[in-house]
């Protein structure tokens, strides 16, 4: 943590971070929904083994432009939250 505010690397800390909700968590939410569907696409795996193999070569296709507008669009959403949480207490 002192290394990112040393460098001055915008990022929310963890101790802010909502402890169970997958709709603010962009892996949970965006990456994995695509994932899946890429996966269960017309195909039916058989065995652990297969899925695993499924799972490493159509996370391959996911463009890096997609995870990284999914995790600006769930830290949006976390930092939306962070600021409800403020003005709740202000209340």
């Amino acid at each position: 943590m002192d290394y990112l505010k040393k460098e001055h690397i915008d990022f929310i800390e963890p101790h802010i971070w909502h402890p169970n909700s997958p709709d603010i968590n962009p892996v949970d939410c965006a990456i994995w929904s695509a994932l899946q569907q890429r996966v269960y696409h017309q195909r039916q795996l058989k065995t652990v083994k297969e899925l695993k193999q499924a799972i490493v070569t159509k996370w391959q296709t996911l463009s890096q432009r997609f995870i990284d507008n999914s995790i600006k669009n769930g830290v949006d959403v976390l930092k939306l939250y962070q600021e409800c949480r403020r003005t709740r207490r202000a209340l």
